[in-house]
């Protein structure tokens, strides 16, 4: 078949969402395909790609199939891990296998693999048109570069759990309703710049700095601290998992910190009331807050940024999932949910340390250290 003669993306979805509708099926036996692209794995795809596969296999994406989601999946009715599926672990082929060997097919698994995004039937898709590949011709699509395209998994419907009138995902409404869209900012500007296939997101030090500005200066009266959401184009953090936790902490002395603010959706669950939103603290795409604590003059004071992507993992929903699951799971899927719980654990970092001196007579900036972008600070524990 010619390039003239293949369908482009057009012509086939009018949008991601009829994209995404579409299954991605197991290849077959295409005559214009060679041999080695008929397997949609995606070390398959790594000979001929071998920078987006090396940028994928580190991402939160390759890990869509987390230990977390195989504890539970157990417990789930077919129809609920077929939802859970559809976005952790699109590829038809794949969740065939799933249902076929289970936990026995962890190995096997992709998560959000190169044929999640870029196959339908034996086509390919991508953002521009190839017409020779040796896997047929490639269909371009403009929806490639736009958030829309990003929506399907990240935004609730409205068949989706809304707590306050505010989906519990609601990543793409709230860059939508932001000034990036006026801007032409999209998911793909800030989380796969270049083309890259990293996926970054909170989990990053560095694409969490971008985002989040903290100064702080020393006042007569204390520490003023401020934070601004200067590089997120959505809510920061965005989603109820993850927590910022910001310390200001008197310098030299061992009592706790004298001012602790979290920015967070905290979200709570009980088996009768549903779901309930105890605060939400998170900086809006431009917004800022301002913090004070009062100080002697004489003292000094040490200004902490905490990072804690996966706080409500460690420290709700795991431990929960476990007690609750206790008399039914198997002993593999249990290990499974531990296993996640101390991988949430070990994800925070500190991401800034700031110190502020004493008061010398007239209002000074604090001085930040050096960034210890790949330091991890530990378990996460409760504020």
């Amino acid at each position: 078949m010619g390039f003239s003669d293949a369908p482009s993306a057009r012509d086939l979805f009018e949008d991601a969402r009829a994209y995404w509708a579409s299954p991605v099926d197991v290849e077959g036996d295409a005559g214009d395909h060679h041999p080695m692209t008929r397997d949609l794995s995606a070390a398959a795809c790594a000979p001929c790609h071998p920078q987006q596969y090396t940028e994928w296999r580190d991402s939160l994406h390759a890990q869509a199939v987390s230990p977390g989601l195989l504890g539970q999946l157990g417990a789930l009715s077919r129809r609920e891990r077929r939802s859970c599926l559809a976005c952790h672990l699109p590829a038809a082929s794949q969740q065939t296998i799933w249902e076929g060997d289970a936990l026995e097919a962890r190995a096997k698994l992709d998560g959000v693999d190169c044929a999640a995004c870029h196959v339908r039937g034996q086509q390919r898709f991508g953002p521009r048109e190839r017409a020779t590949t040796p896997h047929g011709p490639v269909a371009g699509a403009d929806f490639f570069r736009g958030s829309e395209f990003c929506a399907p998994c990240h935004q609730f419907g409205a068949e989706g759990v809304a707590v306050n009138g505010k989906p519990l995902e609601n990543t793409y409404e709230e860059w939508r309703v932001s000034r990036y869209p006026v801007r032409g900012q999209t998911c793909q500007s800030c989380h796969m710049p270049g083309g890259s296939h990293r996926f970054a997101g909170i989990h990053d030090p560095v694409m969490t700095a971008r985002a989040l500005r903290v100064t702080a200066v020393r006042a007569p009266t204390g520490v003023e601290v401020e934070l601004a959401n200067e590089g997120a184009g959505h809510a920061l953090p965005t989603y109820s998992v993850p927590r910022i936790r910001v310390q200001v902490s008197v310098a030299g002395g061992a009592a706790p910190a004298a001012l602790e603010h979290p920015i967070q959706r905290r979200m709570d669950w009980d088996a009768e009331q549903g779901w309930s939103e105890r605060a939400d603290t998170r900086l809006m795409p431009g917004q800022s807050t301002r913090l004070v604590q009062p100080l002697p003059a004489s003292a000094r004071a040490e200004v902490t940024v905490r990072v804690e992507p996966d706080a409500d993992y460690y420290e709700r929903v795991y431990p929960a999932l476990l007690q609750t699951l206790a008399g039914e799971a198997s002993a593999e899927e249990l290990e499974l949910l531990e296993e996640a719980r101390r991988r949430a654990g070990e994800s925070p970092y500190v991401l800034a340390r700031i110190s502020c001196g004493a008061w010398e007579g007239e209002t000074a900036p604090c001085v930040p250290g050096a960034p210890p972008v790949d330091a991890r600070s530990g378990p996460a524990t409760p504020p």
